[in-house]
């Protein structure tokens, strides 16, 4: 039953992402004009998990991401921030922050976004370790639609490879390396110079 619902929201999640786009590609891009953007996006999953009748601990995981860039349509290119802040439950928190490049094509409401490195610590409740660090990377395609001029949809499917390699402070002797593939809705705001 999770997977099924997992499913249902990643395919709808999709589903609004595409039909913005189509709605998007008729209006155009971003414009030729530099700007900076802010934008918010959130991804939400809910887990009822139980064992012997009884529900496990971190049955939802939120996950959000915030970026702030600036984008020069003549180069078709952006640099900014992102930051992400995952909760599973009450028990596991993760806070990545880290460079962000973002590549599209001004007439178009597409773009591609990459994250090359980024600082990435995760902090466990009631559990026999305290914390991990490591880094990230993150892969994205996205599309974005004006609402009004300084407002905007932004949907985008993300392909994030988590790589944590201390435990509590200490090197560990293997990392730990986790993907996540997931899509994202959100709004955001620009400002032309």
């Amino acid at each position: 039953m999770h997977e099924l619902r997992h499913y249902l929201l990643r395919s709808l999640t999709i589903a609004a992402s595409l039909a913005v786009s189509g709605a998007a590609f008729s209006q155009g891009g971003a414009g030729t004009a530099d700007q900076i953007i802010v934008s918010g996006s959130v991804f939400y999953v809910s887990d009822a998990s139980q064992r012997d009748g009884k529900d496990l601990p971190g049955g939802t995981t939120t996950y959000l991401s915030v970026a702030g860039q600036y984008n020069v349509p003549k180069y078709f290119a952006g640099i900014g921030l992102i930051y992400q802040k995952n909760d599973t439950g009450e028990t596991q928190s993760e806070t990545a922050v880290g460079l962000k490049l973002e590549l599209f094509y001004y007439e178009w409401p597409f773009y591609l976004e990459f994250v090359p490195f980024s600082v990435l610590h995760q902090e466990f409740a009631n559990r026999s370790i305290e914390s991990r660090d490591g880094n990230m990377t993150l892969f994205g395609l996205g599309v974005r639609a004006d609402l009004f001029s300084w407002l905007f949809f932004d949907g985008s499917f993300k392909i994030r490879t988590s790589t944590y390699k201390k435990e509590d402070g200490v090197e560990m002797p293997e990392p730990i390396v986790r993907t996540e593939k997931m899509p994202y809705l959100g709004l955001g705001l620009k400002f032309p110079i």
